[in-house]
């Protein structure tokens, strides 16, 4: 019985570590893009789906920069998968704090491909959360090995 928890842990943990592993070289290879001025176009939320008989919102930003005084219009907003929320009022309540329509703002813009920008290079809760979750599954899998005769 032990053998199955400590399988099942150390797959946990490697799947978990391997997806936490590539949104951090995602953020750092994103974190080196060039980073130029820009402005939010247009701010919606859109519906994603339901969960727990609710409705599940993701935020959907366009905005505009230039490199080499070309301009380009960008939607990606984060490295990894988006928030989602609960209704659409948080969701565009929260886009109105993070991203102003309207303001000056700092796009990442790929330098090999100006098409390719996003918005926010940072790894994100659902990043967190894997590498978390990958560190507690090896832990208690390197528990359950120690534990057993």
């Amino acid at each position: 019985m032990n053998t199955t928890w400590m399988v099942c842990l150390f797959g946990l943990s490697v799947t978990s570590m391997t997806y936490g592993g590539y949104l951090l070289y995602r953020v750092f290879r994103v974190k080196h893009w060039v980073r130029v001025p820009g402005r939010v176009n247009t701010i919606r939320a859109e519906p994603t789906g339901m969960q727990d008989m609710t409705v599940r919102y993701r935020l959907a930003v366009t905005y505009g920069y230039r490199v080499n005084d070309e301009p380009f219009v960008g939607d990606r907003i984060a490295v990894g998968p988006l928030l989602e929320f609960n209704s659409e009022e948080a969701a565009l309540t929260y886009a109105k704090k993070r991203y102003p329509r309207g303001e000056l703002i700092h796009v990442f813009v790929d330098p090999n491909d100006p098409y390719r920008a996003v918005l926010d290079a940072r790894i994100g809760a659902v990043g967190v959360l894997a590498i978390c979750c990958s560190l507690v599954s090896l832990g208690a899998a390197i528990a359950l090995l120690r534990s057993t005769p």
